[in-house]
């Protein structure tokens, strides 16, 4: 999944949609550890609905991206 996630970040920096100056690498693992952490609270609570709403926002700032 970090891999994954460490193209995205290439790809973005590229594109010059995220700071060329961030680690992909680094970014990557911020965010496979932030998905986890989502997805964990959202099975103990039982709700969806806090993935959902916390997913998006928390991924676009770990990349240092606005909505």
């Amino acid at each position: 999944m970090t891999k994954y996630f460490t193209s995205l970040v290439v790809d973005a920096q590229r594109e010059g949609i995220v700071d060329k100056d961030l680690d992909a690498s680094d970014i990557a693992r911020y965010m496979y550890v932030f998905v986890q952490g989502i997805l964990t609270i959202g099975r103990v609570k039982n709700d969806l609905e806090s993935v959902k709403n916390d997913l998006k926002p928390g991924l676009l700032r770990i990349l240092g991206v606005s909505e």
